[in-house]
């Protein structure tokens, strides 16, 4: 009896099948067939009965799968003690406040899975970092930095605003609605000189240092906001539209200091990160129809 054959055998107790399970594990189905019948050859008895839809535990088989699961997870602990947080290589990582958070930190849980010798550490300084979640306008002179995606600001608002059934906006038109400020954000300034510009009186309702508060607002409706479009992506309480004009748009990626590019940690964060996105996008039809919408 081995690990391996263990865990394709409550592969198959939890998925129901062979084929399936081959598809979670990555391997072929008469590999798995293999394991199952030296199991059942050491054990001197059946584990599952197979039928056309699938495969059926027996009484054995039941009694073994807790035993087993135990025994798997056992042996996880013992590999995750040896490669604990002593043995790691710590990464310090920092996002920028305007960038959403959500979608950082599903790629993070893609890194933390694919590269288990590393230990990230969210921290915010931006001086302390190792590598940077950031716009390509906040790159320092020191820092390389790799896209990962671009991005326009666009108008986020309640869904039952009328303004949601025009193809593009002008600024006129948003600002007769109270303003979520965003003091978080690259462009701020530059952003908020334009509208009072364009509108002197526009209306302040709140304002916010992170693009979580900025859509929690415009969708219970106290107001709208000028933000990244990433901010939307996703989210289904909030209506959003494009801006008529001249559109400020920026890249979001990976920023780190040009005396670390030779190294394998931060290079094979960037690899993952950037295969992450691509399986983000593929996986979220949300997220494909609103880069589509954004992009017409």
């Amino acid at each position: 009896m081995d690990l391996r054959s263990l865990k394709y055998f409550v592969a198959v107790y939890e998925a129901g099948s062979l084929t399936a399970a081959g598809r979670v594990l990555h391997i072929s189905q008469p590999s798995i067939s293999l394991a199952l019948e030296q199991l059942e050859t050491e054990f001197q008895t059946r584990l599952f009965v197979r039928g056309k839809q699938g495969v059926t535990p027996t009484d054995d088989g039941s009694r073994l799968y807790p035993c087993a699961k135990h025994l798997l997870d056992q042996a996880s602990g013992i590999k995750a003690f040896f490669t604990s947080s002593r043995h790691k290589q710590l990464i310090k990582v920092n996002v920028t406040r305007s960038i959403r958070i959500g979608l950082i930190a599903r790629m993070l849980k893609t890194v933390i899975g694919e590269l288990p010798d590393l230990e990230l550490r969210v921290n915010d300084k931006q001086s302390n970092a190792d590598i940077r979640f950031t716009s390509n306008y906040l790159v320092t002179e020191d820092e390389l930095f790799v896209p990962l995606w671009e991005e326009s600001f666009i108008a986020a608002l309640p869904r039952d605003n009328v303004l949601q059934v025009k193809k593009k906006l002008n600024l006129d038109e948003l600002l007769e609605y109270p303003l979520i400020e965003r003091t978080n954000c690259e462009f701020h300034d530059q952003m908020m000189k334009l509208i009072t510009k364009m509108h002197s009186g526009v209306s302040i309702a709140a304002k916010v240092d992170s693009e979580e508060w900025a859509l929690a607002l415009v969708g219970s409706g106290i107001g709208i906001a000028i933000v990244p479009e990433s901010t939307v992506w996703g989210n289904d309480t909030v209506a959003s539209c494009e801006l008529s004009g001249e559109v400020i748009s920026r890249h979001v990626g990976i920023a780190y200091a040009k005396s670390n590019t030779n190294s394998s940690e931060i290079n094979n964060i960037i690899r993952v990160c950037k295969n992450s996105f691509k399986q983000i996008l593929a996986a979220d039809k949300g997220l494909q129809r609103t880069l589509l919408m954004s992009r017409r």
